[in-house]
């Protein structure tokens, strides 16, 4: 008798699920089904351009006519500003197929930044009178600037241009070779220099920077080597230096100097680097 029961009990059980299937995952009599393909994404906007990027909205059925999908902002999670993208709401799934795509197009203006925005999309209709899924798509927005291969490197004159703290901070009026040396990061220059050249006694140390949307950046840990009792380091400076990113003529770098108060206050300090 228990088998019996046990028998039937899988026989309803998969009745049950056949039914629920037939009425939703059927591809040619079940019912409409339309979801994101990806739930989320990045859409990198190049410095001072535009791009875009093609993303997919699927269906579970077949049909013989064009179909229609109808996408919206989820304006309560956006953050990023509506004049940094644009997109057609209607997506068309062709005839006999499961796919169509959305273009969503981005546009670089002042307010972007490479600090990431968020984008959230959700759908809301299908045009056969399917459902569509719950689940919503976020791009992360942001802007991104790509350089250049070899994008300033080469040998580039180092002129102070603040005053001196007892002699020149880095080597001064001299040429230095800037290169790309870290394969991780594509964005970071380097180059050997001597640290306080006048009064301490080191060899030549190197010295990173990084060249983000205009704007170079001073990581931490650029070490001098000199020392009075503790670490001299050159660290981010209160405004950061600027280059052009469609020209690697020269570049104004920036830093804090003495960041710890090792041998005197800290300074701001500048150098122009200048392509030779």
């Amino acid at each position: 008798m228990k088998k019996i029961v046990s028998v039937l009990s899988l026989f309803a059980l998969f009745v049950s699920c056949g039914e629920t299937e037939d009425k939703i995952w059927d591809p040619t009599t079940g019912q409409t089904l339309a979801y994101f393909a990806s739930t989320s994404g990045v859409l990198g906007v190049p410095f001072n351009s535009a791009t875009s990027q093609t993303l997919k909205v699927n269906v579970n059925t077949l049909s013989a006519v064009d179909r229609t999908v109808i996408v919206e902002v989820d304006e309560a999670n956006t953050t990023v500003d509506a004049a940094n993208y644009s997109f057609n709401p209607t997506v068309t799934i062709p005839a006999n197929t499961y796919i169509g795509e959305l273009v969503i197009n981005g546009t670089d203006t002042p307010g972007l930044t490479t600090a990431p925005e968020l984008l959230v999309l959700k759908l809301v209709s299908v045009s056969d009178g399917g459902v569509v899924a719950t689940a919503k798509l976020t791009l992360t927005v942001q802007q991104i600037c790509p350089l250049p291969a070899g994008f300033f490197t080469g040998n580039y004159l180092l002129t102070e241009t603040t005053p001196f703290v007892d002699g020149p901070t880095l080597e001064h009026n001299t040429v230095r070779p800037i290169v790309a040396a870290n394969t991780a990061n594509a964005l970071e220059r380097s180059f050997m220099s001597y640290n306080y050249p006048t009064y301490c006694s080191t060899t030549r140390r190197n010295f990173k920077f990084q060249l983000v949307c205009g704007e170079v950046i001073i990581p931490a840990g650029n070490d001098s080597n000199c020392t009075c009792g503790t670490p001299l380091l050159f660290t981010a400076p209160t405004v950061n230096g600027t280059f052009n990113p469609t020209s690697d003529a020269t570049a104004t770098l920036n830093f804090t100097n003495d960041t710890n108060s090792s041998c005197s206050p800290p300074v701001q300090t500048s150098y122009t680097l200048t392509k030779q």
